[in-house]
């Protein structure tokens, strides 16, 4: 698509450590638009990359999990253990110890039954 001349609103969930956003914006920006401006759902203080829109501002670092990549950011939790889970109860005490996390006991169940046929 060509960009250049235009005004380019960059969209991400987070700004973390910054890393996504500055190569986007780079990368935007090498297209030739008048304008690059970022916008984010959750900006971290830690940070070093400032977004213009912001939705909330988090002074305290902790993970963010969205509903659209729970099953990327927990099922890699997960496969982090050893030895493997070997029931719903022992994830949940693993995420919960390890993460902080606590899921629904549908969502944990799911995630272990596509977590068992990966690694089958």
């Amino acid at each position: 698509m060509d960009v250049a001349g235009q005004r380019i609103l960059l969209v991400d969930d987070v700004n973390d450590t910054g890393d996504t956003l500055k190569i986007a914006r780079s990368h935007l920006e090498s297209l030739g638009p008048t304008e690059v401006r970022i916008a984010v759902l959750h900006e971290k203080s830690c940070s070093p990359v400032r977004a213009e829109y912001v939705a909330e501002s988090l002074d305290k670092w902790h993970w963010l999990i969205y509903p659209w990549a729970v099953v990327e950011d927990v099922g890699g939790f997960l496969l982090e253990m050893t030895p493997p889970p070997a029931d719903s109860d022992q994830a949940a005490d693993w995420l919960l110890n390890t993460y902080g996390l606590r899921l629904p006991e549908d969502q944990l169940s799911h995630l272990l039954s596509l977590i068992r046929k990966r690694v089958e």
